[in-house]
């Protein structure tokens, strides 16, 4: 039996210079027996999807996406140490 803590993280394909590389946009603490699997469901707010422009103002950008999902932040050292390789997805946002 144990616990994991499943983060969401979210980063943008073709993000500009100044943008995060990935952001922690949620996170669940789970108790499991050995095992055994569960789903979990989360659900992003449209304003964790923006970014502030050089106006000072949040906007949701066109473009590609990418979402993982893991025991630990992404990345090659996570998994080299030991972590489980996270499961990642895309998803597009066009301009309305």
């Amino acid at each position: 039996d144990g616990e994991e803590v499943v983060q969401l993280y979210l980063s943008r394909v073709e993000a500009a210079a100044d943008e995060p590389v990935c952001s922690l946009v949620g996170f669940r603490r789970v108790a499991l027996p050995a095992g055994v699997s569960q789903t979990l469901t989360f659900s992003l707010a449209p304003e964790l999807l923006a970014t502030v422009g050089e106006d000072g103002r949040s906007a949701v950008m066109p473009g590609a996406y990418r979402l993982v999902v893991g025991g630990s932040s992404p990345g090659r050292t996570s998994v080299a140490l030991g972590a489980a390789a996270p499961v990642e997805a895309g998803f597009a946002i066009t301009a309305a």
